[in-house]
């Protein structure tokens, strides 16, 4: 049983027993003061003993606790210092690649400058070309053309000039009331000519002129003529040989060339006989073809079946 006031148990107590009781519980009593009396002064000395230990204890987990403390204030510090160090390894590798991207970017620019400068260059090459060639083409075509016009213009007497141009307006009102209209595209030329006046146009008529815009023609005849000493060559065609149009009448495209070659493979010549691969099932007549859905199903198959 555990008591928790001593002073109430024992007054309990006291009432509840005999006097026989209460002079026996007296001595044990005074026999347990006498004990709890020597406990307490034992207690007091092992108490002065114990408390060293106590400090030492104390002292030790004290230290302890400042060694942990230390430990932890060194182990902070160097966490910090890892995070400056890496905030500022991330800070030179960011500044370190955009110069590398900023000097990739440079040398992009220096190459489209470059660039830049060539197509300038070219320009003012094709520029100065193109202002080369006008200029030989003035001196040696336009001028020596505009002075044979001129020269021509100079010699014509204008009294002469003015009486012609009077003459071909009267042939012209004449014209005009008699019919009561004139059409150019139906000219008879006993009635009227509207285009007598261009008869009596100016024409100048060149030697070789050095033309620096058919310089490259110029310079294939020039070399024709080095394979061909003393050959006329005459006006060379600028593109390949054709069959003339005035040639393709009949009774004139069965003496030519073409037309033996015609005769001699014709479908029922002797060269295609027992020949199938050089016979044609084309029809060629516009008006006489084959009709219907047969025809339509012959040229113009179905597809292949497919099954989804």
């Amino acid at each position: 049983m555990k008591v928790y006031n001593d002073a109430i148990f024992d007054h309990m107590v006291h009432d509840s027993l005999p006097q026989s009781q209460m002079n026996s519980l007296a001595q044990s009593s005074y026999a347990t003061d006498r004990v709890s009396t020597a406990k307490s002064s034992f207690s007091k000395s092992s108490s002065k003993i114990t408390t060293v230990p106590i400090k030492v204890a104390q002292e030790k987990r004290a230290k302890k606790f400042e060694k942990f403390w230390k430990e932890q204030k060194d182990i902070n510090r160097e966490n910090e210092r890892k995070k400056r160090d890496k905030i500022i390894k991330d800070k030179m590798k960011k500044e370190q690649k955009f110069n590398e991207m900023y000097h990739t970017l440079k040398q992009g620019r220096q190459l489209a400058d470059e660039m830049e400068k060539m197509l300038n260059i070219n320009d003012m090459n094709v520029d100065r070309k193109k202002t080369q060639q006008y200029q030989s083409w003035n001196d040696n075509v336009y001028n020596t053309i505009q002075d044979g016009i001129k020269s021509h213009l100079d010699s014509t007497d204008r009294k002469a000039l003015n009486q012609r141009k009077r003459e071909e307006y009267q042939q012209f009102l004449d014209a005009m009331n008699q019919k009561g209209a004139i059409f150019r595209d139906i000219i008879i030329e006993s009635d009227y000519d509207p285009l007598v006046s261009n008869k009596n146009s100016i024409t100048y008529k060149t030697q070789r002129i050095e033309d620096p815009t058919k310089r490259v023609l110029q310079k294939g005849e020039e070399e024709a003529k080095m394979i061909h000493p003393g050959r006329s060559l005459g006006k060379q065609a600028m593109c390949r040989d054709t069959f003339d149009t005035t040639q393709w009448a009949t009774g004139k495209v069965e003496a030519s060339p073409h037309g033996h070659f015609t005769k001699m493979f014709r479908s029922d010549g002797p060269a295609l006989k027992g020949n199938p691969t050089q016979k044609s099932r084309v029809v060629f007549d516009q008006f006489n073809f084959p009709k219907g859905k047969e025809a339509v199903d012959c040229e113009l198959p179905k597809g292949k079946k497919m099954d989804f």
